[in-house]
């Protein structure tokens, strides 16, 4: 178990992508944080990860809400690995050509304004911790990692995504 004493915390980790990058980081031993907009979608990750023997939680947040992002990192003392998963396209059924200054605005917030608010709070915590394997940043203490696109029936969706120099 690679991941043995480490924190993972996954956003938008109630759909399919997330819950299973969630199942992943608990099946190498991580302890996993499970955030997704409603409590719900994570609770049956959490069941799963638990059933496998692993160890989970869920904590909602709406990354749309700069003050839950703050929230969720505000209950966390450790943290070691950060993978934001939760985006998309506000409105799945738009034409990219039809986008308007509003709508254009809303998915910069959910795939990218979110993701760098992530990004600050995790690096917060992160900043803290020692460097003391191979699984921790050279920097200090830990990873994050940013996932974005993907297709929506027949439609590939183009969302927003950030990283920067160190990221791996």
């Amino acid at each position: 178990m690679r991941l043995s004493g480490r924190i993972a915390l996954v956003t938008g980790a109630g759909g399919g992508i997330g819950s299973a990058v969630a199942r992943c980081f608990a099946a190498e031993g991580a302890e996993v944080v499970l955030s997704d907009k409603t409590e719900r979608q994570c609770r049956n990750v959490e069941r799963e990860i638990v059933g496998a023997g692993g160890v989970a939680r869920v904590v909602a947040a709406d990354m749309m809400k700069p003050h839950e992002i703050a929230e969720l990192f505000s209950g966390l003392e450790q943290l070691d690995i950060l993978c934001t998963v939760a985006g998309g396209d506000c409105d799945p059924v738009a034409d990219v050509t039809a986008l308007d200054e509003d709508r254009i605005g809303m998915n910069l917030d959910l795939n990218l304004r979110s993701c760098m608010l992530c990004c600050r709070e995790a690096a917060r915590i992160m900043k803290w911790q020692d460097c003391d394997n191979e699984f921790t940043d050279v920097a200090r203490g830990g990873r994050a990692v940013q996932l974005c696109g993907g297709e929506r029936g027949n439609r590939v969706v183009c969302p927003f995504a950030c990283d920067g120099p160190g990221s791996g």
